[in-house]
């Protein structure tokens, strides 16, 4: 029997994976958290931890509640069947520098490829060693159509680095701290 946990600290999921382990209990094989070019504090712990203990990862949200998808301009408002009409405070959240060069990396990827926003966002994080699938939520037959294209699309090593640094995320403390002494994180 496989058992899948939802998102928590890093920490509590290695005293979970310990606790299956000296308890001769099932352990956790996936972890189903948040995870996108534009949320990426996964990384900061847990993907490490779900490398070394064999954890795929389950991004929910891949396409932060659509906005990757290449419907959200900046300065211009939101279609009104968009997602993130409901959610004018999650909408404003996004409008963040970072969020719109993100954006622009996407859709310079996707014009390159000759695929959608929506795909480039989804074959990003189908690169990432830890993650054996991706949630996202289509709402119409299109959508899903066009959003399955992304397990063909082939981001090359460039592509991906492009999109890895306008996504890159403040490490903040002690993460920064470490990556100055070791040099790397």
């Amino acid at each position: 029997m496989w058992r899948e946990v939802r998102a928590q600290a890093a920490y509590r999921l290695v005293e979970s994976l310990w606790t299956s382990k000296t308890q001769h209990l099932s352990r956790f094989v996936a972890l189903q958290a948040q995870y996108s070019l534009v949320v990426r504090e996964l990384e900061r712990e847990h993907v490490s931890v779900c490398e070394q203990y064999g954890l795929g990862i389950l991004p929910w949200s891949p396409l932060a509640g659509g906005f990757l998808s290449g419907k959200y301009r900046k300065g211009q408002p939101p279609p009104d069947s968009s997602r993130l009409t409901k959610w004018k405070d999650r909408l404003a959240s996004f409008d963040t520098p970072r969020n719109w060069r993100i954006l622009e990396a996407v859709d310079a990827v996707a014009a390159e490829l000759k695929a959608s926003p929506s795909q480039v966002a989804l074959a990003w994080l189908l690169r990432k060693r830890a993650v054996t699938s991706v949630i996202f939520g289509a709402r119409t037959v299109e959508q899903l159509e066009d959003n399955l294209k992304a397990a063909e699309l082939k981001l090359d090593d460039a592509q991906l680095k492009r999109l890895d640094e306008a996504s890159a995320l403040e490490l903040g403390y002690p993460y920064d701290f470490m990556q100055r002494i070791q040099g790397r994180w």
